[in-house]
């Protein structure tokens, strides 16, 4: 009988130590996929990414997309990881992906609508943040996924 309790004892902690070591690894990865932290830039295009997906199947799907405009719109007062970004190229092009983002809800071609905007968020990220572009390739209608 005390060689049972012993065993449970034994097994119980080699379970906890296993759930304990599968969440470090977990925040590792998630520090990996997510460098830039938690800045308010950083954490909005994250949703811009996952808003675009809704798009994006929205618009193959033949059916209306949700209207994100107002949100995207804070891409100008989001406060990023490294304050040099705002700069007037970043204004610059932050204005021509509003102005894509209008023209994909106003045209009647919103699947080329939408490969406007990828191709601008991939111009900017080329000048700026360069480690999503190949994330943001995937968002095109074109990309077998």
């Amino acid at each position: 009988m005390k060689k049972i309790g012993i065993s449970l004892l034994l097994f119980l902690a080699v379970i906890l130590f296993q759930c304990k070591d599968e969440k470090k690894t977990e925040s590792q990865d998630l520090a990996v996929q997510y460098p830039n932290k938690d800045s308010e830039l950083a954490l909005l295009m994250r949703e811009m990414y996952t808003d675009t997906e809704t798009l994006k199947k929205a618009i193959e799907n033949k059916t209306l997309p949700p209207d994100f405009r107002e949100k995207f719109k804070k891409i100008h007062s989001a406060i990023p990881t490294d304050p040099k970004v705002k700069t007037e190229s970043f204004a610059q092009l932050s204005n021509n992906f509003l102005n894509n983002l209008d023209q994909l809800y106003t045209s009647s071609n919103r699947v080329e609508g939408l490969e406007t905007l990828i191709g601008s968020c991939i111009a900017c990220h080329q000048n700026f943040c360069p480690g999503p572009i190949k994330r943001i390739k995937k968002l095109s209608t074109k990309t077998a996924n």
